[in-house]
């Protein structure tokens, strides 16, 4: 994971290095964490988040996925939003976790 002070343009450094999802503040307040495509251009993801997280928001996903402020999960796995950096990371280790020998 990569963790970013503030939102910048990453995917041209992401992409071609080893790094599955970058966590950064939203500028809509919290973190959110974005899973890093498998190539430019692509909508496959090295690692996307939980399945029967995708599309679920507030307390249904935080009941989900045990993560305390956890707000929302776009249905394409590929993006999440927290209330706090450490839950974005925990997000990002779940979704590792999930994954298993799948990531690549």
């Amino acid at each position: 994971m990569v963790v970013l002070p503030r939102f910048a343009p990453w995917k041209s450094v992401l992409v071609p290095s080893d790094a599955l999802f970058v966590v950064y503040p939203s500028k809509r307040g919290g973190f959110s964490a974005q899973a890093v495509p498998k190539s430019q251009g692509s909508e496959e993801m090295k690692c996307s988040f939980p399945k029967r997280w995708a599309g679920k928001e507030n307390a249904e996903l935080q009941k989900i996925s045990g993560i305390a402020s956890l707000r929302f999960c776009h249905k394409g796995r590929f993006l999440v939003s927290t209330g706090k950096e450490e839950d974005a990371l925990k997000a990002c280790r779940a979704a590792v976790k999930a994954a298993g020998s799948n990531v690549k």
